[in-house]
């Protein structure tokens, strides 16, 4: 599925047009992200290495590469040999971020991810633990259940930061702007909004940035020359599982629907805890998640190889047996009030979906235990963003 087309028709197809290059063959591509890049190099040396003649930062090619965080992996991580590999950079989409909000620390976490994911660009920068302090709303007399996402704003930090990344766009680092959020009232709100942004050219953006000598302030303040509004993110990540899926199917998720604002839905398995009941498995759960219309993406960070294989297949299997003739609703939103089964994929059966519905539906009970949910206030309100 087409994670970030930003149209309606967001399907294998587009994403094929839109992230595989014209050497590579086949629908998708992996979507790889990654916090801290020095926290992982190899991880990130495995993903550079499977390139085919990868060109970092640092002017070194494939294997060659001279940073030593990511040159020097044990040689008995399994690493793909470059030279047997017709994977190109374009065939795979990369992620990374920052929860910082200054354009100085943002700018520095962007040069380590390009310089550690081995491109001159990547797919989308993520702005990571938007908080709800970062937002404002304006509570209305009367509506103490609801939450109308239209009345609410971005905070000016973090308005900042989004069109700082922006500035990224233009100059051709970045080709996305996305948010993650623990929060769903974050989630809608981020969904709703949009912002106006310079739609600079790449040598203006980067006067604007160098006559600045870094200073964060004057950093935001250019001319807003050639000024349109857009939505203020691209696509969201937002937690959403079994047992967390109130809050997320009350809030974000319709908005995110609403205003066509892709989602990737991450602790799919509430930190491997849904599989404590051996009838459920890791690929139930991202099928879960991905059954949503809203859902374009699972992150899935499987613990092991064979853990990865087995969530991998049953999804592969799924995906194969599937037609669009099975379910032709389009993602507008329509959907059934527990979100179910608009997609025009359809990854698991409606008993199976009910089943797997009512095995996490104690939410609070679920929280008791792990403290999962951080904002659990937000499970009994509504957005009202389309009133």
């Amino acid at each position: 599925k087409d994670i970030l087309s930003n149209g309606s028709q967001r399907n294998i197809e587009k994403m094929g047009e839109d992230n595989q290059s014209s050497e590579g063959g086949g629908a998708g591509a992996p979507f790889y992200f990654y916090y801290n890049p020095h926290r992982y190099p190899a991880f990130l040396a495995g993903v550079v290495k499977s390139f085919v003649n990868p060109t970092h930062e640092c002017g070194s090619e494939g294997s060659e590469c001279n940073n030593n965080e990511i040159s020097n992996v044990d040689s008995s991580d399994k690493i793909i040999d470059n030279k047997s590999s017709n994977l190109h950079r374009g065939d795979v989409f990369i992620a990374s971020g920052s929860s910082d909000r200054t354009p100085s620390a943002l700018d520095k976490r962007l040069e380590d991810a390009l310089l550690y994911s081995g491109g001159d660009y990547l797919d989308a920068f993520v702005l990571e633990y938007v908080c709800p302090e970062e937002i404002i709303i304006t509570e209305k007399e009367g509506r103490t259940n609801k939450i109308n996402v239209t009345d609410a704003k971005l905070g000016p930090e973090l308005e900042r930061a989004i069109q700082h990344v922006r500035l990224y766009v233009a100059e051709g680092k970045v080709r996305y702007v996305m948010a993650s959020t623990h929060s769903h009232v974050v989630g809608a709100v981020l969904a709703s909004t949009s912002l106006p942004y310079t739609a600079a050219t790449t040598n203006e953006s980067k006067a604007t940035r160098e006559s600045t000598n870094g200073n964060d302030e004057d950093n935001n303040n250019h001319d807003l020359k050639t000024t349109k509004h857009t939505p203020a993110v691209d696509a969201l990540m937002l937690r959403y599982n079994l047992s967390h899926k109130a809050a997320a199917e009350s809030l974000s998720l319709p908005c995110a629907l609403r205003y066509d604002i892709p989602v990737l839905a991450f602790t799919t398995t509430r930190w491997n805890r849904l599989q404590k009941d051996v009838s459920i498995s890791s690929s139930d759960c991202v099928k879960f998640a991905l059954q949503h219309p809203a859902v374009e993406v699972v992150l899935h960070s499987a613990r092991d190889e064979k853990e990865l294989e087995e969530t991998l297949f049953p999804l592969m299997m799924a995906a194969s047996s599937s037609s669009s003739s099975s379910s032709t609703a389009l993602n507008d939103g329509s959907g059934s009030s527990n979100g179910c089964c608009t997609n025009s994929m359809t990854w698991i059966s409606e008993e199976e979906y009910e089943r797997l519905r009512l095995y996490g539906n104690e939410e609070m009970e679920w929280n008791q235990d792990d403290g999962f949910d951080e904002y659990p206030e937000e499970t009994n309100l509504l957005a009202s963003s389309f009133a």
